[in-house]
């Protein structure tokens, strides 16, 4: 789950937030600034490694220095943006810049959200990311309810660490929240270890199956593969905004495809209430009381049992 970014009506609110996010909008005018003059580098020389490794960088930076998850994410976004245009300026008119090295290292040219970087992500010796490849469906579900953290409940959805060995590194994490779809497991687990106050937020994992256990090479309605995993699950917690916002107890679904080389290709989440129902539950709790009535607190006293292969 990534964040519903909210902006309460209140004075107290509206000050608590304006206080620490007068440096992070300096931070990202700053970057703004700091990518137009270093995108002229690929344009005068062909130093696009070097282009390409600052890019990197500043995303590393940003990541690191600021903590609120919306100006977090609307950087990683700008960084990304930037790099994927100029990967396709490269491709696509070489012809305008004779002196680039088209020949260099494709994957170094990714979109650093979705490079094998990042302290939750796991590397072999050379800086390589480390895949476990064509694993047993079983074997992954076991790796999934893991990272689920059934015995805490705390879970890869409040620490933002999971096991990145049976994820592609350019894995779609998509979900009702209007802060999705992310593209890249790095940048994903950046906006996770950040969006939870871990103390005081619990994730719940209900039940976990295998709906879909099909042929590997067969792609099924969502365009991967035809193997997929579902958890059903329930949480509640409170934000790392500012003015620190409750989340009610929610449940959903999320379901991970598994591609031909076995590997997780898309995140697909759900949630048993609407968009409207948890945005107006979070700033206004009171009145999504009053319209939808209120919901059991508590999502460690639920009578649900998770079902461990």
């Amino acid at each position: 789950m990534s964040c519903i970014l909210v902006v309460p009506f209140s004075s107290t609110t509206v000050h608590a937030f304006t206080q620490p996010s007068s440096y992070y909008r300096y931070r990202y005018l700053q970057i703004h600034r700091e990518l137009h003059q270093k995108s002229n580098l690929i344009l005068q020389s062909s130093k696009q490694e070097t282009f390409f490794n600052d890019l990197n960088n500043m995303y590393t930076s940003s990541s690191t220095t600021i903590k609120c998850p919306f100006f977090k994410r609307r950087i990683a976004d700008t960084i990304d943006n930037v790099a994927m245009i100029t990967r396709f300026l490269i491709i696509r008119h070489k012809s305008l810049w004779p002196s680039l090295d088209i020949a260099m290292d494709m994957e170094f040219m990714q979109a650093p959200g979705c490079k094998a970087i990042g302290r939750h992500i796991q590397t072999n010796a050379d800086g390589t990311s480390i895949k476990h490849k064509l694993l047993p469906l079983e074997t992954i579900l076991q790796i999934i309810v893991h990272d689920w953290s059934p015995t805490n409940h705390k879970g890869y959805y409040i620490t933002g660490k999971l096991n990145s060995t049976i994820y592609r590194d350019d894995c779609l994490f998509d979900g009702p929240d209007p802060d999705m779809p992310v593209r890249g497991v790095r940048k994903y687990l950046g906006a996770a270890s950040n969006l939870f106050d871990s103390s005081q937020s619990f994730a719940t994992m209900l039940n976990v199956e295998i709906v879909e256990k099909e042929d590997k090479y067969k792609v099924n309605h969502r365009g991967f593969g035809g193997r997929v995993i579902q958890v059903r699950w329930s949480m509640e917690g409170v934000l790392m905004l500012p003015w620190r916002p409750k989340v009610k107890p929610l449940s959903g679904w999320t379901k991970y495809y598994v591609d031909e080389e076995g590997l997780i290709a898309y995140h697909e989440e759900g949630w048993d209430i609407s968009v409207m129902e948890a945005f107006v539950g979070t700033i206004l709790p009171e009145v999504g009381d009053r319209i939808w009535g209120e919901r059991p607190e508590g999502v460690l006293g639920l009578s649900s049992t998770v079902q461990e292969r």
